[in-house]
């Protein structure tokens, strides 16, 4: 079974914070998240639906991405739980799921020990 980020946010023990903020600490999810935000067309995507929920066609308008990769880049991010469905709209009498990023604002943190911690911001 696959896990997604935001499956592992609401179960590990490894975590910290309010209910709109957070600090992860398990390495396995700090390394799917700076793997997932140190590609640029990730980034631009996340930031995207960041500010509100969007569909797959208005990500892709906004973020300025070539229209393939940013289909499978955005695919991969919700697979991994860094961007959730929120919603939906019907359009042409298709029903489309409106996207939102997990994170409002991520802040990464290099400790003295060695460990990377992530201090995030919830989406609201």
């Amino acid at each position: 079974m696959t896990y997604t980020v935001s499956h592992k946010i609401a179960k590990s023990k490894k975590i910290t914070g309010h209910e709109d903020s957070m600090t992860i600490k398990d390495q396995s999810q700090v390394e799917l998240i700076l793997r997932c935000y140190a590609d640029l067309g990730n980034r631009k995507i996340l930031e995207a639906a960041s500010s509100a929920s969007k569909t797959i066609m208005e990500i892709l308008n906004t973020c300025k991405v070539p229209q393939t990769s940013a289909y499978r880049k955005i695919i991969t991010l919700i697979e991994n739980g860094l961007l959730t469905p929120d919603g939906s709209v019907v359009k042409n009498e298709r029903k489309l799921i409106k996207y939102r990023s997990l994170f409002e604002d991520i802040a990464i943190e290099i400790l003295h020990n060695k460990d990377v911690v992530i201090n995030v911001k919830m989406t609201t």
